[in-house]
């Protein structure tokens, strides 16, 4: 925790409930669901995975995570 910079921060209470078991599986499940089409269309304009996770898989879960982070905070 210490080197993250996550000391008195209420970030160490949300995290943990991020990685739970049932919340991996949603997030493998729904990002199988995309289309695989997404992914090869960026390839072919120039993108690298860490481009293709930033500007397409993850505003497209951005309702995944709200609700992810609201059942941590919720949660804890």
């Amino acid at each position: 925790m210490r080197n993250m910079h996550l000391l008195n921060t209420y970030w160490v209470m949300v995290l943990p409930g991020c990685v739970w078991a049932y919340n991996v599986f949603i997030f493998r499940t729904f990002f199988q669901s995309i289309p695989s089409e997404l992914r090869e269309s960026a390839l072919m304009d120039g993108a690298n995975d860490i481009v293709i996770l930033f500007k397409i898989m993850l505003p497209l879960s951005k309702a995944l995570i709200a609700t992810f982070a609201l059942f941590g905070i919720v949660g804890s």
